[in-house]
């Protein structure tokens, strides 16, 4: 395919929101377009590229992974084994065994599934997950195994039919992300079904758009401006609540496709996509997309009170030379095509996977090898294990109705009981509370409800008459039992007298 300027151009409006968007800029809250972009040029160019060497009789499946993997792996694979270190150093055992989980999925082409499992992409978690973003890699990895296999099978027909073809698929897929959108939203974000749309879009036009001359200059100025703005829109207009994928995703991925087909060289959003600098910046984009994550994950995982904006600035700033240097020197040596596969270029790549694969499998295996950690924080990382044994036969919410008996007692029954009365605050204390008082010689009873302040004439307006019912049954039961000689109350009494809610500053603001 002849090289378009204008599509490196529009590779850099595509990272610089994703940039801006993990930065934590506001106005981009809408930045993770950036991805849908990014898909619409991959499908585009992949199948420019395939189609025009079966129409040439030149097509080779294996050479066309072979350029997959020249491309993708190095770049990746070094970007693995660079968080290898700080993960060693600033992980604790839990995160650590997920981190070695997501390195397995990465190599296994489906870590999209993994993080489908695991978290959503817009929850505080995922930004303290350092290759949380080779799920779209994992996407575009699982589109290079079909797509070749399909245009293979097809390469008998006709440009139109096979355009037919991936049309039919483009509005099953468009349709499914837009059900899921609403019932399955984070199977919706991460998995290629619901993504197939954005890659086919990039398709159709490769497929249907080649070597179309361009409508008058007006038109084909005002659609490449249209698309332009459609892409800028969406970067600032979206947040973490908007349907993606969805009807709404047609925005920045059409927008996209406009480009493509009408911004020409000699258009003014051709040639404002064509600078030396905004092109240098697409050639890098890859690896700025690759390092971007992990330094921003490893910062927010060792600066545990929070992130400063200044460290956000200073990573977007240093993640420009560490991508320059991705690119020159491992990007631009194994793209090159006189590169032969000498045996010791084989080694050279075949290492880091097993080195990746152990190291992965070593943490999975360990639980996350806590042995790495001095015996204190491995103690203060049990904690986050700490569950309430009891919590699903003893902690009552409106779904669950709990009766009070000595089965929600802790230890065994002494002379001197004490029983905790509460809300879900009081619930996560119990363990520790039941541990120090029976080193004590004194057993605990739990009497808590989820979101009730334990005072007999407290009522919740969502709750009709629960919370009174459950305290007044809780003052019987006590006046029935007076061998509970002392009484703790514990509950988030500030949110629910006052409507305070807590904000630690990297997460969601706890209102209950």
């Amino acid at each position: 395919m002849k090289y378009r300027a204008e599509i490196d151009g529009l590779r850099a409006v595509a990272i610089i929101p994703v940039l801006l968007f993990h930065a934590g800029f506001q106005v981009f809250g809408g930045g993770f377009i950036g991805v849908d972009v990014f898909f619409v040029i991959s499908g585009y160019l992949i199948t420019g590229i395939i189609f025009s060497e079966i129409q040439a009789g030149t097509y080779s499946i294996w050479k066309f992974y072979e350029r997959r993997a020249r491309r993708i792996l190095p770049a990746l694979f070094a970007m693995c084994l660079a968080c290898l270190i700080p993960a060693w150093i600033w992980m604790l055992p839990k995160e650590f065994e997920s981190f070695s989980i997501s390195l397995l999925s990465v190599i296994g082409f489906g870590s999209n599934f993994f993080f489908w499992s695991e978290t959503g992409y817009f929850d505080t978690a995922g930004a303290l997950k350092p290759l949380l973003h080779t799920w779209s890699l994992a996407v575009e990895e699982q589109f290079y195994i079909i797509l070749p296999l399909v245009l293979w099978q097809l390469r008998r027909w006709t440009a139109i039919k096979i355009a037919g073809v991936v049309a039919i698929l483009c509005l099953a897929s468009l349709g499914l992300a837009q059900y899921w959108s609403s019932i399955e939203p984070e199977a919706n974000f991460f998995l290629l079904p619901t993504r197939f749309w954005e890659l086919g879009i990039g398709a159709l036009i490769a497929l249907m758009w080649r070597d179309r001359a361009l409508p008058r200059p007006w038109a084909s100025e005002a659609l490449a401006m249209l698309g332009l703005a459609a892409i800028v829109y969406a970067a600032l207009a979206f947040d973490a609540a908007t349907p993606t994928p969805s009807t709404f995703t047609l925005l920045p991925v059409l927008g996209t496709a406009l480009i493509i087909m009408f911004a020409g060289s000699t258009t003014l959003v051709g040639r404002f996509l064509s600078p030396r600098l905004l092109v240098a910046v697409g050639l890098i984009s890859y690896s700025l997309y690759l390092w971007h994550q992990p330094l921003f994950a490893f910062a927010r995982i060792r600066m545990v009170d929070g992130v400063g904006d200044w460290v956000n600035y200073a990573i977007l700033i240093a993640v420009f030379p560490i991508a320059s240097l991705s690119w020159r020197f491992i990007e631009k040596p194994f793209r090159r095509r006189g590169l032969a596969w000498t045996p010791s270029l084989t080694g050279l790549t075949i290492a880091p996977v097993i080195a990746l694969i152990g190291f992965g499998s070593l943490g999975l295996a360990t639980g996350g090898l806590p042995s790495r950690l001095e015996n204190p924080v491995i103690e203060l990382a049990a904690w986050s294990k700490d569950k309430n044994r009891l919590a699903d036969t003893c902690h009552a919410s409106p779904l669950r109705s709990i009766p009070l008996t000595d089965a929600c007692d802790y230890g065994t029954p002494a002379p001197h009981r004490v029983a905790l009365l509460g809300d879900s605050h009081a619930n996560q204390l119990a363990p520790l509370m039941a541990r120090e008082l029976e080193s004590h010689g004194a057993g605990m009873l739990q009497m808590t409800f989820a979101g009730c302040l334990p005072a007999p004439g407290y009522y919740r307006s969502d709750r009709q008459d629960d919370c009174n019912r459950f305290n007044i049954e809780v003052q019987n039961y006590l006046i029935a039992h007076p061998e509970i000689d002392t009484v703790i109350l514990n509950a988030r009494w500030t949110a629910k007298l006052v409507g305070t809610s807590f904000d630690n500053g990297e997460g969601p603001i706890a209102d209950t």
